[in-house]
């Protein structure tokens, strides 16, 4: 699947370039919607985040889409357009709710621990459903918190793995 001599295959510049293109744009494009979407859920108190559904199939598709001549490069320039979707998806959530709620969020690009947040928000988010869960009395609902953050983990995990195989699978 992953082998180093699938390095040594030629590229062409011209589709490394729409690759790249098409890699950044629809990072920033998705995951601007699904951060506005997150927001809608986390409105609601539901931990589950449903743009991972948008950003892993659109973005791949995207790249897919985007060159004739396949190379592994591409692939993992649409694992790197990936992670930057979710990146820039939980920035858009932090900063919608900083906006909502008042608080100027130009301050944020300073906040050390944001960027920890950010990378690490699916595990957060499990230890904070486990805490629910531990703190209060209803268990009903902590254990859906619990499962929708596992289930959201799981498909973060199943999004780059279903990037890199669709890209790699072109033909």
């Amino acid at each position: 699947m992953f082998k180093i001599n699938n390095w040594k295959e030629p590229i062409d510049k011209y589709d490394l370039l729409y690759v790249i293109l098409n890699g950044l744009i629809s990072a920033i494009l998705c995951g601007i919607l699904a951060g506005s979407l997150n927001f809608l859920l986390i409105m609601i108190n539901m931990p589950f985040d449903i743009g991972y559904i948008i950003l892993f199939m659109i973005i791949p598709w995207r790249i897919k889409n985007s060159f004739e001549n396949n190379h592994i490069l591409y692939a993992v320039i649409g694992l790197i357009a990936l992670f930057l979707g979710f990146l820039i998806s939980s920035f858009t959530t932090i900063v919608i709710s900083y906006a909502v709620a008042g608080i100027n969020p130009l301050f944020l690009l300073g906040e050390g621990s944001l960027y920890f947040d950010i990378i690490f928000e699916p595990f957060l988010n499990i230890i904070n459903a486990f805490g629910y869960l531990t703190s209060t009395g209803d268990i009903a609902y902590g254990l859906l918190k619990v499962i929708l953050s596992i289930l959201s983990l799981l498909l973060l995990i199943y999004a780059f793995y279903y990037t890199y195989i669709t890209i790699r699978r072109k033909r």
